[in-house]
């Protein structure tokens, strides 16, 4: 017997085996993993699934190509100013462009002291081909491309008056087209281009149209211009 006090003794093996005492092997700990870089990636991971602007953007990329597809407007040579306008917002919405709508909506962009003419703009530009096939410029970073923004596309917009002292008017219409009506005019590329592309101005500005703009004779010779 033990006495009192004294540190206990080790058993060896036989006596563990007569009191039917089961030896467990040591368990092993499990090896320390780099928490910081695994959880990163573990989130990066959660993140990719569960975010919604994956699914976003291919949605609005799918609204974009499909536009012309399930839009209610006229053809250019037909469409009203409030329906074109009215479409263009829908678009914009549609591809998440929400304060380019606004600015739509509320007749915000101004051109030679007025709302621009954007039905007027798309339809002169989309009968020069389109900026989409005549997007270019130099190496200083201005537009070297085929359309006459000032000397064509301005007279074919109620914004022109004869005598304007509108400076910088190629810019202002071409940076104008590029953020509110390059994407619309790819997605109705089908449509538009492919039927008015090249086509004399004066076919496609409806009478009605035309008769409202101070510039008749301009526009028939930017058709005559655009035609040859």
């Amino acid at each position: 017997m033990e006495q009192a006090g004294s540190p206990p003794q080790p058993m060896d093996a036989s006596t563990v085996s007569s009191m039917n005492i089961e030896v467990k092997p040591p368990t092993k700990e499990p090896a320390m993993r780099n928490t910081m870089e695994e959880d990163a990636d573990a989130e990066a991971v959660h993140l990719v699934q569960l975010s919604p602007a994956a699914p976003a953007a291919e949605a609005q990329r799918a609204s974009a190509a499909g536009h012309s597809s399930i839009s209610s407007r006229p053809p250019l040579h037909l469409v009203t100013e409030k329906e074109f306008e009215d479409d263009l917002v829908c678009f914009l919405e549609a591809t998440g462009e929400d304060r380019l709508a606004k600015n739509v909506r509320g007749r915000h962009i101004g051109c030679n002291n007025a709302p621009i003419d954007l039905l007027g703009l798309y339809r002169a530009v989309v009968c020069q081909g389109g900026l989409t096939t005549n997007e270019a410029y130099d190496a200083a970073g201005r537009y070297s491309g085929t359309i006459n923004w000032a000397g064509e596309v301005f007279p074919a917009m109620h914004n022109f008056k004869r005598g304007h002292r509108a400076t910088s008017i190629g810019t202002q219409l071409l940076t104008n087209y590029r953020k509110y009506l390059a994407a619309y005019e790819r997605a109705w590329a089908d449509v538009d281009l492919a039927r008015y592309a090249g086509q004399p101005l004066a076919k496609v500005v409806p009478d009605a149209d035309r008769a409202a703009l101070d510039t008749g004779d301009v526009i028939r010779d930017a058709a005559g211009a655009s035609a040859g």
